[in-house]
């Protein structure tokens, strides 16, 4: 019997509409807080922290337009023998990834910061809703250390 959870092959997608509304909402959400931040002032002259809050906010609004327009999706692959591995359109034949972090576990979602080998950084958003039938199984596999896996799978 293995220590580590079986296979396990899961869909990343733009389905969700909280993702979609989380990636607008919170840059929404930033920009009604710049708004009262300006009713506070209250015709005082507006601090530098302000301005350089606009223009973060505005950046993160951009991108959080662009990534609802143009949305990650494959998917995430776990198998006992090789670890974690990622598919998608420009990785059809799956990259293995050196490390994969679960950043906020929300049970019914969960977003991942996942390295391929070749340096690039995903950010995956896990959602139950894409397969609720493997969702158990892909939490339990989110657990597993790499440290360990790396050591069982040298020996």
């Amino acid at each position: 019997m293995s220590r580590h959870p079986p296979a396990v092959e899961y869909p990343v997608g733009p389905r969700a509409r909280w993702v979609v509304a989380g990636t607008l909402g919170l840059p929404v959400a930033w920009a009604l807080g710049l708004l009262l931040w300006v009713r506070a002032l209250d015709g005082q002259s507006w601090p530098g922290a302000w301005w350089f809050s606009l223009a973060v906010g505005l950046v993160l609004l951009a991108w959080g337009h662009w990534r609802a327009r143009h949305p990650l999706i494959g998917t995430l692959v776990w198998a006992p023998e090789t670890g974690w591995h990622w598919r998608s359109a420009a990785y059809r034949h799956g990259t293995p990834l050196s490390a994969l972090h679960p950043v906020l576990d929300l049970q019914s979602v969960v977003l991942v910061q996942a390295h391929t080998r070749a340096g690039l950084v995903l950010w995956l958003w896990l959602v139950r809703e894409a397969d609720p039938p493997a969702w158990d199984a892909v939490r339990r596999a989110l657990q597993v250390r790499w440290p360990e896996v790396g050591r069982a799978l040298r020996g």
